[in-house]
Parts: structure tokens; sequence; C-alpha cells
């Protein structure tokens, strides 16, 4: 997939911006299977008892169908609305938003990703990295629980340099998920 050989170091500067956060929050919230799951199996109990419950009422089986998946359908619209207004939310707190947006200096090597800015240093290690995706607008990632992380493809002035960046970022993150043989 990728040529076998890449540095072993990287370092490289990101600006997020708020729609680069608002992506990796959507990232986050789309991955994250718990949330999901808690929409869907609610809905699917109480759409069963609502079927079960009109049609014991009599009424006709496509009718009782039909009321459950308007409200399947409102839960889900329910969960997109409350989605849209979190990131709103958290994209308006100016204390939340500090260290997230603006200047990152990104750090790649053996261990990890180091990610700095005048406020924060976080590193990253690549065995705590759980899903990565690589998109368009540039490379996503999941880490530690439900933290989720973005670099832009507007960070590299090439696509040379993106398709080394992204070389070495999956080098050392696959290298990470095989099993060490002993």
């Amino acid at each position: 997939m990728f040529p076998p050989r890449y540095e072993a170091h990287m370092e490289f500067d990101v600006n997020l911006n708020n729609l680069d956060i608002a992506r990796a929050i959507a990232y986050t919230q789309v991955r994250n299977k718990a949330l999901w799951a808690m929409c869907i199996v609610s809905s699917i109990l109480v759409n069963g008892i609502s079927v079960v419950g009109l049609w014991a009422m009599e009424w006709p089986l496509h009718e009782s169908m039909f009321v459950a998946g308007d409200f399947i359908l409102r839960i889900f619209i329910l969960f997109v609305i409350c989605l849209g207004l979190t990131t709103l939310l958290l994209l308006a707190n100016p204390k939340w938003r500090k260290g997230r947006v603006g200047h990152h200096r990104i750090e790649i090597n053996e261990t990890g990703m180091i990610e700095s800015t005048e406020y924060n240093r976080t590193e990253i290690y690549w065995p705590s990295i759980r899903k990565v995706s690589s998109k368009a607008s540039g490379l996503y990632f999941l880490h530690s629980g439900a933290e989720s992380f973005m670099i832009p493809r507007r960070s590299f002035k090439s696509l040379k340099e993106w398709q080394d960046f992204e070389g070495l970022f999956f080098s050392h993150y696959e290298r990470t998920k095989v099993p060490n043989k002993q």
C-alpha cells in the first residue's frame, strides 16, 4: 500500500479552524457506536411496544408500523439536532476553543504523535489510536476513548508532502496494530 521505508520522524505545522474542529467532533460522534446503540436499541424497544400496543388496540398493522416509523424518524432528527447544538455550543465557548482552534505544532516519531500549542502539549501514543480515516479534507483519528483529532490536507504545501505524511502515519499506526511475535 505504501512504500516500505519512511523517515521515522516528521514535524509540521497545522492551523485548525472552527470547521476542522466541527468535522473532528462529528467524526467522533458518528464513530461512537455506544451513542448509536443507545438510540437504535431504545427506539426499537419503544417502537416494538408501540406496534404491538396499537395492534392490540385493533389498529391495522400497517398503520401501527407507520406510527412506529414516524417515531424512529423523529428520534434520528432529534439525535442530529442534538449533535449540531452540542457542536455549536462547544465552538462558541472560548474556554473550550482555547488550545483547539489555531496554530498547532505536530511531531510524529516512533512512539506516537506530539501535538503542542501555546496553551498545551498532548502526547498521543500509537497504541491508543483506535480508528483512522483518510478523507478528501484530511486525516481523522480517534484516540484515548472518544477523543478525536484532524490533520487537514491544506497543512501541506504539495501532494507529495501529504503522501509522505500519510505514509509515515499509517506505517507507524499499522506497525502497532500487528501483534508482536516472540
